[in-house]
């Protein structure tokens, strides 16, 4: 460990170390490089330590192939010839491994058939609390490979067993378990509530949110998150499968997020926000937070699917209630969708490539939007330019991280990827993209619209979430898969990708454990590393005070940056340590 400490009389201060040198590496993330609970998951050893059972008339065969397959060189055939007639007939049982309550986890495998929606039921041996069996219904992809998930929680020592229904083949592949330490760059807490977050809800009612595309979201002022959605789906809440059944389809949706629960605003399955022409529907756009309203941008689509307009919606706090749409000339059918709040009290929303802004309090009125032409802002959206200082890449999501220090993100058209670029306003100069991660694309699938998660980021580390689609099936997948036309969420730690973070250098008191030899009421000791300007630790008015920030690893430093309150310190002095008890002085005024 390596502590530095810093002794003065009264102190009110924030605290920034930065090392010798740091290399931002940040490519894309294969998403498998994370070490497995469960071995063998791609059967690159035969079945090696898994195990098969025959049963009630079942009859298949088990073997290696290594066409198709979805990873590494081999994946496993099953060919059904008789599904027997118990539900475990034909069953394939994985190696067992310790499941704590305290963990969270997510089962993830990758499969194929030769006959549409083939049944395979999913058992958690052993599991505390025991699981009924859970129903997937498998895509034919044209023989490639579709991804399913399921979050659980569990204690035990469990096994996954796989029970196929269906006389048919199947392929499986690179099947894993995920959990809070080996997590694959995934959100693991937020993928199970997107799956178990409405069981209180569905004990009265009997449909809720199962799916959706391009989820916007905000942070509310009593610390919950409100959702919006695009075209979504409405069904009854089964917890204990992947299949949705039957479903409205409400163009868009909104789900209030508080804490752990989720609750479903939208009534009967319509959608949340209704134009004043009901044959046409509402897109979203960002979301802002103004008193006790909560302003959402808005984009009016026809029935043929084109642009004609843009309106404001305003909901009240905390109720959440609907009070009114206001649609607005400017900008018109120009898709801004993507909104921040800048240091200057503007509100700057992106169209792809080109930006707008409008004060923070006039979101509604058509005449205080601009746009930036390429040299200056003008009223007229028509002359809206690439060029100047905009995004070279286009905005999906943008946030403010701190003062003078933004991230937009984006995902190229076709692409796989999701990219973050950097900037010390609104509306730059842009750094170039830095790839985050990339999807595991399956048959014709689509990954589009990247978002940024309102709630997470505290500790630098953000949730980015994306939309899938797209399936040879068309509609009927809709139905028959839940782990399809969901959001998925990754994370990256953005606030040590950004040159703009404080000094260009990577901060690493940043969110660490500080120790301190008093603080004042309202300032306590995590605000001197908790990387905010407009929070601070300060001790109590006497002599002496001191602090000390714990790095978790030695480091060497180049610089400590104390940002102090009007309140200062005018002498002080800087030490380091190995132990926390045996301190070296390097700084003395």
């Amino acid at each position: 460990m390596f502590y530095l400490r810093c002794l003065s009389f009264w102190l009110r201060s924030r605290f920034l170390l930065t090392p010798v040198c740091i290399a931002v590496l940040y490519s894309v993330l294969s998403m498998e490089a994370a070490a497995q609970l469960l071995t063998n998951g791609g059967f690159e050893s035969g079945l090696g330590s898994w195990s098969t059972s025959l049963a009630s008339g079942g009859a298949a065969i088990f073997s290696n192939t290594n066409s198709p397959k979805h990873g590494g060189t081999n994946a496993l055939l099953i060919t059904v010839s008789n599904a027997g007639t118990a539900s475990n007939a034909v069953q394939l049982v994985s190696s067992s491994f310790p499941a704590s309550s305290t963990n969270t986890y997510v089962l993830r495998f990758w499969a194929s058939t030769d006959v549409l929606r083939s049944k395979l039921g999913v058992n958690l041996l052993g599991a505390t609390p025991m699981f009924p069996q859970i129903p997937f219904q498998i895509s034919t992809n044209d023989k490639s490979y579709q991804e399913y998930i399921y979050p659980f929680k569990a204690s035990g020592t469990v096994a996954i067993a796989f029970n196929f229904q269906t006389a048919a083949n199947y392929w499986l592949d690179d099947v894993q378990i995920l959990d809070l330490n080996k997590d694959s760059g995934w959100d693991i807490p937020l993928t199970y509530i997107w799956r178990w977050g409405q069981w209180d809800y569905a004990q009265t009612n009997s449909s809720a949110w199962t799916g959706g595309d391009q989820q916007k979201s905000v942070a509310l002022p009593d610390g919950s998150v409100a959702w919006f959605f695009n075209d979504s789906f409405v069904s009854p809440a089964k917890f204990y499968s992947n299949v949705r059944g039957n479903v409205a389809f409400p163009r868009n949706a909104f789900v209030h997020q508080v804490g752990t629960n989720l609750y479903t605003m939208n009534k009967n399955g319509a959608s949340f926000f209704v134009p004043a022409n009901p044959t046409n529907l509402f897109w979203m756009g960002d979301s802002v937070v103004e008193g006790d309203k909560v302003l959402v941008l808005l984009t009016e689509i026809s029935p043929d699917i084109h642009r004609v307009g843009t309106a404001i919606g305003q909901l009240s706090l905390p109720a959440l209630t609907l009070d009114s749409i206001t649609p607005i000339a400017s900008p018109g059918a120009d898709d801004y969708g993507a909104m921040v709040r800048g240091d200057d009290n503007f509100y700057y929303s992106y169209w792809g490539k080109k930006v707008a802004r409008v004060p923070v309090g006039r979101l509604t009125v058509s005449s205080a939007w601009t746009y930036w032409n390429g040299s200056l802002w003008v009223t007229d959206h028509t002359q809206a330019s690439t060029g100047g200082n905009t995004n070279n890449v286009g905005v999906s999501s943008i946030a403010r991280m701190a003062p003078y220090n933004y991230v937009a993100i984006s995902m190229p058209a076709l692409s796989t990827t999701v990219q973050a670029q950097f900037a010390p306003t609104p509306t730059g100069p842009w750094t170039t993209a830095i790839n985050l991660f990339s999807g595991q694309g399956e048959w014709g699938e689509l990954f589009y619209m990247p978002n940024l998660c309102a709630g997470t980021g505290d500790n630098g580390i953000f949730t980015i979430n994306y939309s899938d689609n797209n399936s040879p099936e068309g509609l009927a997948k809709w139905a028959s898969d839940r782990s399809w036309y969901a959001p998925h969420f990754y994370t990256a730690d953005l606030w040590n990708l950004s040159p703009y973070s404080w000094t260009n250098k990577a901060n690493l008191a940043f969110k660490k454990s500080v120790t301190v030899s008093s603080s004042s009421s309202g300032h306590a000791a995590p605000n001197a590393a908790d990387g905010k300007t407009n929070s601070y630790w300060a001790s109590l008015n006497s002599d002496p005070q001191w602090l000390y920030v714990d790095t978790a690893a030695t480091n060497l430093i180049d610089q400590v940056k104390l940002l102090w309150d009007a309140a200062f310190a005018q002498s002080y002095q800087i030490q380091v340590s190995l132990n926390a008890s045996s301190w070296t002085t390097v700084y003395s005024t």
